[in-house]
């Protein structure tokens, strides 16, 4: 889950090794959400696509 941009994207997930990206099941952007981080739908529209419960879940960030 990133606030990056489509085109930042686009350029980001070319970078490193497959394996590096292995690590992750998926990745969320806001870019394709049309939302930005703190905004509820964003984090709404996360849960939706993953098929998981708000109760059942965990957001840690870099940030307070």
């Amino acid at each position: 889950m990133s606030n990056i941009s489509a085109p930042d994207w686009e350029v980001l997930h070319h970078v490193g090794r497959p394996e590096d990206w292995a690590l992750f099941e998926r990745v969320f952007t806001s870019a394709t959400a049309h939302e930005r981080k703190p905004n509820l739908g964003y984090f709404y529209h996360v849960l939706e696509l993953a098929g998981i419960e708000p109760h059942r879940t965990a957001f840690m960030d870099n940030k307070l």
